[in-house]
């Protein structure tokens, strides 16, 4: 979480214009992340699944080159 809120100080006190991705190098599944938050903020929520739109992107890896 660290690494991500430097990014975010950073990108804030520079002039870049345009699209910027932070994130991490490793691929999760959003039932993983989903997972991790529950068990962070509340293990007795429940994990809601709905039907994906048809401009979601199966994977998510952003081009982290900038960070």
């Amino acid at each position: 979480v660290s690494d991500l809120v430097d990014g975010l100080i950073q990108l804030m006190e520079n002039n870049h214009v345009g699209p910027f991705n932070l994130g991490n190098r490793g691929e999760f599944t959003m039932l993983e992340l989903a997972q991790v938050v529950k068990g962070t903020i509340d293990s007795s929520a429940r994990i809601e699944f709905k039907e994906n739109t048809t401009d979601d992107p199966h994977r998510r890896k952003p081009d982290i080159t900038k960070a």
